[in-house]
């Protein structure tokens, strides 16, 4: 619902999900919240997923995690984070935001 509500220019981008999660340019680890990552996919800017990982096991062994959160997110917000340590970067599949950051 939230995205629904205040982000509501990256819904033409829940079709694409599956592509997204499976090839994502970045991932990384939110350090304030536990089990929580971003997946960034470069786009005409970059689609930022947040994704609450759920690491307790359900019936038949079956993980449930959540999205949170879904919006586009500037390089520079991203290197911000990065340099503050709100997130860790744990994959990185794009060389000129890491080059901008170094």
């Amino acid at each position: 619902m939230h995205i629904l509500e205040e982000h509501p220019e990256v819904i033409k981008h829940l079709n694409e999900l599956k592509n997204i999660f499976k090839n994502p340019d970045m991932v990384l680890i939110q350090n304030d919240k536990k089990d929580t990552i971003w997946i960034v996919k470069k786009l005409k800017s970059n689609l930022k997923i947040t994704i609450k990982l759920n690491t307790v096991r359900y019936e038949k062994s079956i993980y449930k995690n959540s999205i949170i959160q879904m919006q586009y997110m500037h390089d520079r917000e991203i290197k911000r984070n990065i340099i503050n340590g709100k997130v860790k970067l744990i994959w990185d599949n794009t060389i000129d935001i890491m080059e901008k950051i170094c």
